[in-house]
């Protein structure tokens, strides 16, 4: 008899103590959720945050908010045209900080080559957009946005100088490639001939300036 009440006794203890370990797991483990906030995600866009239009970095970051900002239509030739007139006055905002700021004579007349050469590209792209009348097609779906997203990541490790001739070579450098990416992918999937022979005129150009530039480069 001793020994079933012991036995009885045994069993009941070790229940509670059972009972009670999974009671502290589970307060444990409801005291480390609660501990863990859910994530959350900033959608700010802080790109330009502390940054002045007037300078290179600036001036990037305001191109593309502007570029992220279009309207997209779904028709490749129309939003390439569209992306393109803020990148080519993109271009032109870079070039009036290398005039006022900069000093090497030679990379202010690039500079110059560009704020008067670009204006008649931005002219003749926002006229196509105006007039154009387009396929109704859906084609080269994501493309350019991959283009944006490129650039964007390029951006963001971009790092300036004190020298602004240096900077310009740099952020400039980064600016043709960007155009380059841009007008191939119109080229192999833009269905206006008009806009393809300005993409392609776009490419050439843009080669042949980052061959200019790279000569300062040290």
């Amino acid at each position: 008899m001793f020994l079933k009440n012991f036995l009885f006794s045994a069993i009941v203890t070790c229940s509670l103590l059972s009972a009670g370990c999974r009671s502290n797991t589970a307060n444990n483990a409801d005291t480390t959720s609660d501990s863990i906030p859910p994530p959350t995600f900033d959608t700010t866009d802080h790109s330009t945050d502390g940054l002045s239009a007037d300078t290179y970095e600036g001036a990037m970051y305001a191109m593309m908010k502007k570029m992220k900002a279009a309207q997209m239509t779904g028709d490749f030739d129309v939003d390439f045209a569209k992306l393109m007139i803020e990148h080519s006055q993109g271009a032109i905002k870079l070039s009036d900080i290398e005039l006022n700021t900069g000093k090497n004579d030679e990379l202010r007349e690039v500079a110059r080559k560009i704020v008067d050469g670009r204006p008649d590209e931005v002219s003749q792209l926002q006229n196509f957009v105006q007039t154009y009348q387009g396929s109704g097609k859906k084609h080269g779906a994501g493309e350019l946005q991959r283009s944006m997203s490129d650039m964007e990541h390029r951006l963001e490790g971009l790092t300036t100088t004190a020298y602004p001739d240096k900077d310009f070579v740099l952020v400039m450098r980064m600016h043709n490639d960007g155009a380059i990416d841009m007008a191939k992918k119109e080229l192999a999937n833009g269905m206006s001939d008009t806009l393809k022979k300005m993409a392609q005129k776009i490419v050439d150009e843009s080669i042949r300036e980052i061959r200019e530039l790279e000569k300062f480069k040290k």
